[in-house]
């Protein structure tokens, strides 16, 4: 009897800490078409900010260049200032080919992000700047 008793505890107690997930469609969503498209995600904390980077890819051939397929990317680039509430800045560099991320860097008074695009022979670097502080 003591171990039927124990045995019917045991199951109750199993059966009252379960959890249920229920997970909401969004397939019809346009979060669904970008989240499909995300081809990197990088995150870069600084010492009071921090920045994070998605790249996704755009339509083949979206790049421009005749006869190929070429792809060309968006670079979204959110800067956040930490505290309390995260103060953040979302941004994005459309109709990049091949972007990479070279650097990101504070000083005194800047984020600094160098961004290189471009075919193997017409590559950019370019530094963009984006305050440390701003008011929302």
């Amino acid at each position: 009897m003591k171990h039927l008793l124990f045995f019917v505890l045991a199951i109750l107690s199993v059966g009252s800490n379960a959890q249920s997930l229920k997970a909401k469609d969004l397939s019809k969503d346009k979060l669904a078409q970008f989240v499909n498209t995300i081809s990197a995600y990088q995150s870069f904390p600084l010492k009071h900010n921090s920045v994070k980077v998605i790249t996704t890819f755009n339509a083949p051939g979206s790049a421009g260049e005749e006869g190929t397929g070429t792809v060309s990317n968006n670079v979204y680039l959110s800067v956040c200032q930490d505290g309390e509430e995260a103060v953040c800045k979302l941004v994005v560099y459309e109709n990049l080919i091949n972007p990479k991320l070279v650097n990101v860097s504070e000083d005194d008074t800047n984020i600094v992000v160098q961004l290189s695009y471009g075919n193997a022979k017409e590559r950019k670097t370019e530094k963009l700047l984006f305050p440390k502080e701003w008011n929302p």
